[in-house]
């Protein structure tokens, strides 16, 4: 589509100056050539497939079809005429449900922490999925590519509105074209990177999630580590941390190509905004440097009152027996308290982010052209309208990704808060049975070393050297050796002795 819209723009000079036929000739063939390659992309590929079976829209559709998502409406329509069922969705596209990316993630996290057990859960991902996670950087590049074209259209319509004599109503008719292609572009190239963006957080949730739910096979039951917890609150809270990930690279590749773009436009008084950016950025880096320690207090804090709840909700009659209903709403009450007090600061920091990036572009403008005003009582240069709205359209690219860059800050900052808390999960130990089960003995029934039968022997069980207790630091039990033998009543009594009784 870009090559035959190029082309097109070539042949066109080549019309005008009417110097080769030749060359004229070949563009007319290269544009002839192009339209019809995109006009074969643009058919749907489920008719020519040799088994005819239900695929998804996004592996059969056509680029026209995919980047516009059309593929959309006829769900559309049938929710709108009628109730969805499940049958009515879309199948699933072979990308997404494939179990792959899942093996590659459970296979590199083999890998990585079985040389460094510290080794960064992201470092882990991107070895993974890396190319899911890279590729939003192509439809970023486009898009950075059309919204930074917006100034240089802004200036040639200026000049045309100011001298249409010139120009004539051939390129009026041009601005307009051009126009309505840069705004279509953006709001493709844009759907397109959101899109890919959304299609990884897809793969990873899969990767994670079941990276915890294998742990949690090989775990023993702990009330420090809660995997639903995990899959739940911790998951969500990483996934929408890396969603903008790209976006902070881009802001930081706008901001230098806008502040190139206004120096060509106002000169020296682009300095103005530059200093208010390095302000800002000192802010938001001194406010946010402590979020993610006090997520992972948050978070900590909310396992704590659900893992709470659980346990209360499932000893119910038993609280009402035993009448201690005061005392464990008391205590789930001081939970949810200490649950909000641990979320205030994360609060306040992201309101202070939100602020400063809801001001950001007035008080860049406020600050240049205050800087130009005095530029112009010095050296007397005006500022003219192609100037003025030229300046404007590169100072909003330019604010533009830094209120967003900040209004994402603290999110970055929970989401490598809630990646460590899943990573201390899953370098946790596994647990091991340390019981012996004699397996012949039970498939045959006769011991294989004594050749006694089960059936006659006097020891049902045997423990030696047993210690337990309800956690891996403190043993409730400690080198207990017995026998069960058969025919017995067997009673394990005593009383619990606490520290200094």
């Amino acid at each position: 589509m870009v090559a035959l819209v190029v082309q097109a723009v070539h042949v066109r000079s080549l019309w005008l100056r009417d110097e080769d036929n030749i060359k004229r000739d070949l563009g007319i063939g290269q544009i002839v050539a192009c339209a019809l390659f995109l006009a074969v992309e643009s058919v749907s590929k489920e008719s020519i497939l040799l088994h005819r079976q239900k695929r998804s829209p996004q592996d059969t559709n056509d680029m026209f079809s995919q980047r516009l998502f059309w593929w959309l409406n006829n769900m559309f329509k049938r929710g709108y005429s009628s109730v969805l069922a499940p049958t009515d969705l879309d199948k699933m596209d072979e990308d997404l449900s494939s179990t792959d990316p899942q093996r590659r993630f459970r296979l590199q996290w083999r890998k990585h922490s079985t040389r460094n057990p510290q080794v960064g859960l992201l470092r882990v991902v991107f070895s993974a999925i890396g190319y899911d996670m890279m590729f939003p950087v192509i439809p970023r590049l486009l898009l950075l590519a059309v919204q930074f074209s917006q100034p240089y259209l802004i200036l040639r319509f200026v000049q045309y509105i100011d001298n249409p004599s010139e120009g004539g109503t051939e390129e009026g008719i041009l601005l307009v074209i051009a126009t309505a292609l840069v705004y279509v572009a953006i709001a493709t190239f844009q759907a397109w990177y959101w899109q890919s963006v959304v299609r990884f957080q897809t793969k990873l949730r899969g990767c994670l999630i079941s990276q915890i739910h294998d742990k949690a096979l090989r775990s023993r039951v702990d009330v420090k580590s809660n995997p639903l917890m995990l899959m739940n609150v911790d998951v969500e809270k990483a996934l929408f941390g890396i969603r903008p990930i790209h976006e902070f690279w881009a802001c930081g590749l706008s901001i230098v190509v806008a502040l190139g773009l206004l120096y060509v436009q106002v000169g020296v008084p682009f300095v103005a905004p530059l200093i208010l950016l390095v302000v800002f950025i000192t802010i938001c880096s001194t406010n946010g440097k402590n979020i993610a320690p006090k997520t992972k207090l948050w978070l900590a804090a909310t396992q704590e009152r659900v893992s709470y709840i659980t346990s209360v909700i499932g000893s119910m009659k038993n609280i009402k027996l035993l009448g201690i209903t005061p005392f464990v709403l008391a205590k789930g009450n001081n939970l949810r308290e200490k649950e909000i007090r641990a979320q205030r600061a994360i609060r306040v920091s992201s309101m202070i982010n939100l602020v400063i990036s809801l001001v950001n572009f007035q008080a860049a403008t406020l600050v240049m052209y205050g800087a130009f005003a005095i530029k112009t009582h010095i050296t007397g240069v005006p500022l003219t309208n192609s100037t003025l709205f030229t300046s404007l359209a590169v100072l909003k690219l330019f604010t533009m990704p830094l209120l967003m860059t900040i209004q994402f800050l603290p999110s970055l900052l929970q989401m490598f808060a809630a990646l460590a808390r899943i990573q201390e999960y899953l370098v946790t130990q596994d647990h091991s049975d340390q019981r012996t089960i004699d397996s012949e003995a039970m498939t045959h029934g006769r011991n294989i070393k004594t050749g006694i039968s089960i059936s006659e022997a006097s020891v049902v069980a045997q423990i030696r050297a047993l210690s337990c207790g309800y956690s891996e630091d403190s043993s409730m039990l400690k080198d207990i050796t017995l026998d069960l033998q058969r025919g017995n009543l067997n009673m394990v009594v005593g009383r619990l002795v606490c520290d200094g009784e």
